[in-house]
C-alpha cells in the first residue's frame, strides 16, 4: 500500500511538471500570461506530491516500514529518530527524491513577485530551466531509482545505516 502510494505521488508529481514545462513553452512562444499562470500553479501542486512522497518516506522511516527496500537498506530499529531522518538521503534513492523536490522547489520559487516589468522574460525561462531539471530528477526518481520498491522477502529488521554516514558532519 505505501509502496503505490509513494509511487503515485511521484508519478503525480512529475505529470504536474510536464504539464508545467509544456505551459511555461506555450508561455514564452505565444506570449500569453495564462499560460504561465497555469504552470505556476502546477509547479505548486507538484511540490505538494514530492513534499507528500518525501512525509510518506520519513513515516516509512520512523515507523520501520521493512516492506520498502530502501528503508531495510538505510535503516534498522536500533537506529536513533535523528539518524531515521537523515537515512532519507542516505542512498541514491532518496537522494533523488530530495533533489527533485528541492528543484520543484526551486523552480517556484523563481516566480515570486517582483517589481520589475523587465526580469518577466527572465523569470519565465528561468522557470522553465528549472522545471526541465526538476522533471529529470522526478522521472530518474519514479523510472530508475524509486524508493519506494517492495523487497522480497521482506526483512524483519533493517541492515542500518552505512557507518561512514552516522558522523555528525554527514547528517
Amino acid at each position: 500500500m505505501i509502496s503505490w502510494v509513494g509511487k503515485g505521488f511521484i508519478g503525480l508529481g512529475l505529470g504536474s511538471i510536464i504539464f508545467a514545462i509544456v505551459s511555461l513553452g506555450l508561455s514564452l512562444s505565444r506570449k500569453n500570461g495564462i499560460w504561465e499562470k497555469r504552470a505556476k500553479t502546477s509547479l505548486k501542486i507538484a511540490v505538494f506530491f514530492h513534499s507528500a512522497a518525501l512525509l510518506l518516506l520519513l513515516v516509512a522511516f520512523i515507523t520501520n516500514q521493512y516492506q520498502l527496500k530502501y528503508v531495510a537498506q538505510h535503516s534498522s530499529t536500533a537506529l536513533p529518530f535523528y539518524l531515521k531522518l537523515s537515512a532519507i538521503w542516505a542512498g541514491q534513492e532518496g537522494s533523488l527524491l530530495l533533489w527533485a523536490f528541492l528543484q520543484v522547489l526551486f523552480a517556484n520559487l523563481v516566480f515570486r513577485p517582483t517589481r520589475h516589468a523587465d526580469d518577466k522574460p527572465i523569470i519565465t525561462w528561468a522557470g522553465f530551466f528549472l522545471a526541465l531539471v526538476a522533471g529529470f530528477f522526478s522521472a530518474m526518481t519514479l523510472f530508475l531509482s524509486n524508493p519506494f520498491v517492495v523487497a522480497s522477502p521482506i526483512p524483519a529488521d533493517g541492515f542500518g545505516m552505512n557507518p561512514l554516514l552516522r558522523h555528525p558532519g554527514m547528517i
